[in-house]
């Protein structure tokens, strides 16, 4: 775990890091240091999770860490997206989508919102099988559904 948090330091000082200053996010050691705890233990708890129970696989600090593909990264790199919607969305905003009717209009939202509604079969099947594999993929894929949905649809200022 300290060697995946000591990785993940290094690429976040070296990403946001204050002797980076083409990035506008600087972020103070502090920061750095509980990003990178978050980061490295999420990563090899989410890599061990995704591989099939019965198999051996490579441990691979390098995969872990990976920023694209099927990581702890990746995900979590999604939810900071979906987390910075939500803070800039205005509270009524966000509180009025209770009994809000969705017009699905783009293709980029229809393969969202099906991703998502095999959520609770998938969960199911999951827990059945103890094969908590099968729920991470499908969680990667919500991931890539939504960085799909985030780039092709505009998110804030819409009906």
């Amino acid at each position: 775990m300290d060697e995946a948090k000591t990785r993940a330091l290094a690429i976040l000082q070296q990403r946001y890091g204050e002797e980076n200053p083409a990035n506008r996010t600087h972020l103070d050691e502090s920061e750095l240091e509980d990003a990178s705890e978050l980061i490295g233990v999420s990563a090899i708890k989410y890599y061990d999770l995704r591989q099939n129970r019965i198999s051996t696989y490579p441990f691979n600090y390098d995969k872990m860490l990976d920023p694209k593909g099927n990581t702890a990264v990746y995900l979590i790199y999604a939810y900071a997206r979906i987390c910075s919607i939500i803070a800039k969305a205005a509270p009524e905003v966000v509180e009025g989508l209770n009994g809000y009717n969705i017009h699905i209009e783009e293709v980029q939202e229809r393969n969202l919102c099906l991703t998502l509604c095999r959520f609770p079969d998938l969960l199911d099947t999951s827990m059945n099988e103890l094969a908590l594999n099968k729920l991470c993929e499908l969680l990667y894929e919500i991931a890539c559904r939504f960085s799909e949905f985030y780039n092709a649809c505009k998110v804030l200022d819409t009906p």
